[in-house]
């Protein structure tokens, strides 16, 4: 760990998770370090706010639990998520004139796709500092917005774990567009002919939220790129995803 930063008479915020030590790096001046003052004021605890600002000022980091995120899981793949997704926590949070998070935030680096777990760790992140997660702009949000969200949970799986974040979350719209998609993909797959596929996809519809989710289940592995055959946005201008999506990765 490189030697301590004061920034405008406050010490510079670093996290200690585990056995590594979390902070801004590959900076031009160390001054650029996140702010712990800025991350300080978001905070309405004044216990913690105070116990962050100690730790801070004895031992230069504060140490979060290996629980904050309930699994003890130390697998590299997992541990590199939860690494990203702390970053990108105090990136918004401890910065000035950072934007609310975004769909992109919670993307994959490499696949483009959208992974819940890292929505998951995001919350019990605001819950621990007791900071809004600022999420509702995710959830409630244009058609436009929806079909990119759509498109980048291109797995049943995907598609279920999203659900559930939305069931646990309380966005009650977001749940049932999402309850809609996975109708709309299994009928998509399964090819019935136009009364049947009429009458399956409304009993689909009619099913609980875990009734579905369940249901999904057995159309694991067997997605692919006919799943957006009938796919609403698709067929409205044709390139549309790719066009948005691309104009997103940008930003």
């Amino acid at each position: 760990m490189p030697p301590r930063v004061t920034i405008d008479g406050h010490p510079s915020l670093r996290i200690k998770f585990r056995n590594k030590i979390l902070y801004r790096q590959n900076l031009t001046s160390p001054q650029d370090e996140w702010r712990s003052d800025y991350f300080l004021a978001r905070i309405d605890s004044f216990p913690l706010r105070l116990s962050i600002h100690s730790a801070l000022q004895s031992d230069g980091y504060i140490i979060l639990p290996d629980t904050i995120f309930h699994t003890l899981d130390d697998q590299q793949s997992t541990m590199i998520l939860m690494e990203h997704t702390m970053r990108v926590f105090f990136e918004k949070y401890a910065l000035p004139k950072q934007p609310l998070p975004t769909l992109t935030d919670f993307l994959n680096p490499k696949t483009h796709f959208l992974e819940p777990s890292r929505i998951i760790h995001w919350t019990h992140l605001s819950t621990y500092f007791g900071i809004p997660h600022y999420l509702d702009p995710i959830f409630n949000t244009s058609p436009d917005q929806w079909h990119i969200t759509l498109h980048c949970l291109p797995t049943f799986s995907s598609l279920c774990a999203f659900s559930s974040v939305t069931e646990k979350l309380g966005f009650r719209r977001a749940r049932e567009i999402i309850h809609q998609e996975m109708a709309r993909r299994i009928r998509c797959l399964a090819k019935w002919k136009r009364a049947r596929g009429t009458r399956e996809y409304l009993r689909l519809l009619k099913l609980g939220y875990e009734e579905m989710r369940v249901e999904a289940g057995k159309w694991e592995d067997r997605e692919g790129e006919g799943v957006w055959g009938d796919c609403p946005g698709c067929r409205i201008r044709p390139g549309f995803v790719c066009d948005t999506m691309h104009n997103a990765m940008e930003e």
